[in-house]
């Protein structure tokens, strides 16, 4: 039995069809998966926002004004910088970045994380607010790099 060739360009076609069909339940599938993400995380963040109006929400974390006076921080520039981190985080999530190594000397994250007061907020957000994630062992390298550099100064 001899197979034509419109046999074959009509199977091909057909199995064609069907990746594309596939490709694009799966594509559409993931889009609306990253929107409702996007979605989740950008209520998340103004609801974090709200922190920088109202203080005392930090007490819902867990977390005392005594804690913040002990690094010399105000709720407002914590609000800033948990703003500042999650937006990074969904960022991260959004494009699905899976790395966890450090940020480069030359990006903003790493510039921000020079500060010794960004990383003794870092502790607070990192423990109350941030989920395991590639970001965050991102930024832990980070700051373990930046850290290290400095003892090395000394």
């Amino acid at each position: 039995m001899q197979i034509s060739f419109e046999t074959i360009i009509s199977a091909i076609a057909i199995i064609t069809s069907i990746v594309s069909l596939l490709y694009t339940i799966y594509s559409n599938n993931r889009r609306e998966l990253i929107s409702a993400l996007m979605n989740n995380l950008n209520a998340l963040a103004q609801i974090e926002a709200k922190i920088g109006e109202n203080p005392d929400l930090l007490e819902l974390h867990g977390i005392t004004a005594t804690q913040l006076e002990e690094i010399n921080i105000s709720s407002k520039e914590l609000a800033y910088l948990l703003s500042s981190f999650t937006a990074g985080s969904i960022y991260f999530r959004t494009v699905g970045i899976k790395s966890t190594r450090p940020f480069s000397k030359e990006s903003y994250r790493y510039k921000m994380l020079k500060s010794s007061k960004t990383r003794a907020a870092w502790k607070i957000i990192r423990e109350n607010f941030m989920e395991p994630s590639a970001y965050r062992d991102s930024i832990d390298a980070t700051i373990a790099i930046i850290e290290k550099e400095e003892r090395e100064e000394v």
